[in-house]
């Protein structure tokens, strides 16, 4: 608002104050301290570093002197008399500068300004910012991209089309809609309202649409079919991803199950060695002002010192969308732009951030690959997800050889202890880290385990969160393999179910849902939105805090796709093939952007008529009955139409929630 009172006032200032107008036409709006280039500032640069800094430095008045009128006044007339003494002190110590040149004139100084400038040029060169297909916002330093809805470069085209609205209304009439304004790349969950999506709190949303339908039973049954947040909470976090599961809490489960292995690993000519590329690239630490070649070279040498007749499997980025695409973002815990490298360019890129960018990433793996090859190590190159490929070598090996496959991915041991049979020579899974000494037997492994749990552990596995598959809330990663520990049917003839390749959708919803319901404790014949009304009445009269939506079961909407994705990620494991028949939209993932994503539910948060009435559109204070908010009893947010919940009288405090997570 300021932006725009500002000039319109200085476009009055002869009128309004004409002696002021007339220096500032005269040039008195500089203030020159010396005669040297450069030194010209303006007057309100003059007062930020003199007065102002004074004011909060040592011996000025927010340093214990008090900010009241006397204080002030004493200050401020002694400033002359201040500035004098400290202009004298400097001429007696010879303190004051007499060149007439400039500090960015110096050969010193432009020395400086050409290193600096030639790293800024190496620095685009190698993140080109126009490599980006279509008309996306890419940050250059990052590599982030968005999505369609980002608008912010638009800014000035915006900024002028609210100024116009602005023109011939009094200030207390202006008001700004959300929908005018510019969009930046937020990942924040949003819900559709009147047909526009707003950014909303989970906790807040679920806590006014369950305010709004009061204590009405009937009532309530009908809104706990739907998830009253903007995501299903129980499978996917605020940010919309889905919830991580603790793959090594499962290793160590069975681990501890099958009382591991204490065999040591063999290095003789008998022996294969199946090693999975994406651990193997980051064994190694690199040194920056190495070349990628000799960086390469170094690989090849770690292979052929530490593991003798070894093959190589990488994975491949480029093969298209993949189910693991929201896995790779999620992990992306660094920014990292694409670099345009050469063989024999010098490496100055981190490796965690030269790694998390995934063009980076395959052309590495492309050089190692290149190099290794050269070298008499096979290798392979796989369309997408290295696992199933892995998987597949080290079977066909093991017909001949004892095998030994080196990685660090669960993934890797659930899919051995499924496929490895008895009439094949020895395999072992190891991990590649020095500092692990976990060596697994895989036929002793499923001698202790038992037939039951290696046929069904593949199903147990995706159930229970996987890189494709959503974590239940609260639920414990072990639960599905302990329940088959103990030869329970119900789970028993669900993992028949998802290894069916010819189950169908329904059968698929209708035994995942059951599942779901006995992992919560829920009584035979109940639904999951039957079993999420009776949870929450329980916390609430039993808990001492609010109920957060996270900790209730999912709705039964939400736990189909579940299913869905479940039973995809079970059948490709089982057929060990990244290039199923099924039709990846029909089970639980749909294309957005080039990147498969999961599907959420098929159902809106809440029904429309309650997601009418949580937020407000006052033009006014929101002080009357006329607020929608204040007539239900409640307060305006940040999802309200016109007011955001700050500027009126029916605003609400904010409030910090704890996380609490107890697993069943």
């Amino acid at each position: 608002m300021s932006s725009r009172l500002v000039p319109k006032q200085m476009m009055h200032l002869s009128e309004t104050h004409p002696d002021v107008y007339r220096d500032l036409m005269a040039g008195h709006h500089v203030i020159r301290r010396s005669q040297r280039f450069w030194a010209g500032l303006s007057c309100d640069l003059t007062i930020e570093q003199t007065l102002m800094c004074s004011l909060k430095s040592s011996g000025g008045l927010t340093r214990g002197r008090g900010m009241g009128e006397l204080q002030r006044l004493v200050w401020l007339l002694s400033m002359p008399s201040c500035a004098a003494v400290n202009q004298w002190m400097v001429s007696f110590t010879h303190g004051d500068s007499n060149t007439e040149h400039h500090k960015d004139l110096t050969e010193a100084r432009q020395r400086k300004d050409d290193k600096d400038t030639s790293t800024i040029v190496t620095y685009v060169l190698q993140r080109n910012p126009f490599e980006t297909e279509g008309h996306q916002l890419v940050c250059i330093a990052t590599g982030l991209t968005s999505d369609t809805s980002a608008n912010v470069d638009s800014a000035k085209v915006i900024g002028h089309r609210i100024l116009q609205t602005m023109t011939g209304h009094a200030v207390s009439a202006v008001s700004f809609k959300k929908k005018e304004e510019a969009v930046t790349m937020s990942t924040k969950p949003t819900v559709k309202i009147g047909g526009e999506r707003v950014s909303i709190d989970p906790q807040l949303l679920f806590q006014r649409l369950l305010h709004v339908a009061g204590g009405d039973l009937s009532k309530l049954q009908d809104i706990f079919q739907h998830e009253l947040t903007a995501l299903p909470s129980s499978f996917f976090d605020d940010s919309g991803f889905m919830r991580e599961s603790s793959k090594h809490l499962l290793a160590k489960h069975l681990w501890d199950a099958s009382e591991g292995c204490k065999q040591e690993m063999l290095r003789t000519k008998d022996v294969h060695y199946i090693l999975d590329g994406g651990s193997l690239i980051h064994q190694l630490s690199w040194l920056r002002g190495t070349s990628y070649t000799h960086l390469a070279e170094r690989y090849v040498e770690y292979v052929k010192n530490s593991y003798p007749h070894a093959t190589v499997v990488f994975d491949g980025y480029f093969g298209g969308p993949s189910t693991k695409d929201m896995a790779h973002v999620q992990r992306r815990t660094l920014p990292g732009r694409d670099v345009q490298f050469t063989p024999d360019m010098l490496l100055s890129e981190k490796k965690e951030e030269f790694l998390c960018n995934t063009t980076n990433k395959q052309r590495f793996i492309h050089l190692v690959g290149n190099c290794f090859e050269e070298n008499g190590i096979p290798v392979q190159h796989a369309q997408g997800d290295a696992d199933c490929v892995i998987v597949q070598v080290a079977l066909q090996s093991a017909v001949e050889y004892t095998t030994y496959v080196v990685g660090e991915d669960t993934d890797l041991l659930i899919l051995l202890l499924f496929h490895v049979k008895s009439d094949m020579k020895d395999v072992f899974f190891s991990s590649s880290k020095a500092s692990t000494t976990r060596l697994w037997d895989i036929r002793s492994t499923q001698s202790r385990l038992g037939p039951n749990v290696c046929k069904n552990i593949l199903f147990a596995h995706a159930f229970s969160g996987c890189d494709t598959t959503s974590r239940p809330f609260s639920v414990g990663k072990c639960v599905p393999v302990k329940r088959l520990q103990k030869k329970n049917k119900l789970f028993e003839n669900s993992a028949k179910v998802f290894l069916q390749t010819n189950s169908d959708h329904q059968m698929i919803a209708e035994t995942g849902e059951k599942l779901l319901v006995d992992i919560y404790k829920g009584n035979d014949g109940d639904t999951l939105d039957k079993l999420r009304l009776v949870k929450y009445h329980e916390k609430v009269f039993t808990g001492s805090k609010q109920v957060q939506p996270k900790v209730l079961p999912p709705t039964s909407a939400a736990a189909k796709y579940h299913s869905y994705r479940v039973f995809y990620q079970v059948q490709e494991w089982a057929c060990l093939s990244t290039s199923l028949e099924l039709m990846l939209e029909e089970w639980g993932f749909q294309l957005q952007r080039g990147q498969l994503l999961p599907v959420h539910t098929d159902i809106p948060p809440a029904p429309e008529e309650l997601m009418n009435i949580i937020r407000c559109g006052c033009t006014t204070d929101c002080s009357s009955q006329r607020c929608s908010c204040r007539k239900v009893g409640l307060s305006c947010t940040t999802a309200c139409g016109q007011c955001r919940g700050i500027s009126c009288l029916n605003s609400m405090l904010p409030m910090d929630e704890e996380e609490e997570e107890t697993n069943i």
